[in-house]
């Protein structure tokens, strides 16, 4: 397989996510698949952006958008609005207003895979079908609040790398031999 560097880096860097849907499924002892969690994001810029999450089993769900002047989080019944600094602070980094800092790192980690891939040890890569299909377990020990894949709870992770998004278009979570979440990513 080859691939443009100059091409994948400036795609893997770049800070519009453009519309993705996500989708969670979880799987039970017997294999059966269902599907736990909907994610839809929309991100013109690193500022302007709205992320939905709805809950399968509960039917919530929870949105959060920044509008470039204030965050929103709304969870059906209640709002709250935090307006954005009006200068960079230490105390307070616009960084915690834009898309990358999304509860769902996940998310986050499937649009801009290098935090991700920073966190993997590599058991094998092959390509396939235009995708570099990664197998591998967490690397160490990452602190809580992170909910990305390379949680190290000894799961065994693969990975569809997209070259031609730049991205993460499937996460399979294996435990044992056994598939116990499949994370997909559509665009558009």
């Amino acid at each position: 397989m080859r691939v443009d560097l100059n091409a994948f880096l400036a795609m893997a860097t770049n800070v519009r996510a453009g519309s993705v849907r996500a989708i969670v499924e979880t799987t039970d002892e017997t294999g059966a698949p269902t599907t736990e969690s909907v994610h839809e994001l929309d991100a013109e810029d690193l500022l302007h952006w709205t992320h939905r999450m709805r809950d399968e089993r509960s039917g919530e769900t929870l949105e959060t958008a920044c509008d470039g002047r204030e965050l929103t989080r709304t969870n059906g019944t209640h709002t709250a609005v935090s307006d954005l600094p009006a200068e960079w602070s230490l105390d307070d980094p616009r960084h915690f207003y834009t898309w990358l800092a999304i509860d769902d790192t996940w998310l986050v980690e499937m649009i801009r895979p290098f935090d991700f891939l920073a966190k993997l040890l590599l058991t094998d890569q092959r390509a396939e079908g235009g995708n570099l299909i990664l197998a591998g377990e967490p690397l160490g020990n990452e602190p809580s609040p992170y909910n990305g894949f390379a949680v190290p709870d000894g799961r065994q992770i693969v990975a569809f790398l997209e070259p031609e998004h730049a991205g993460l278009s499937q996460v399979e979570i294996y435990h044992g031999d056994r598939l116990t979440a499949r994370f997909t990513l559509t665009r558009g």
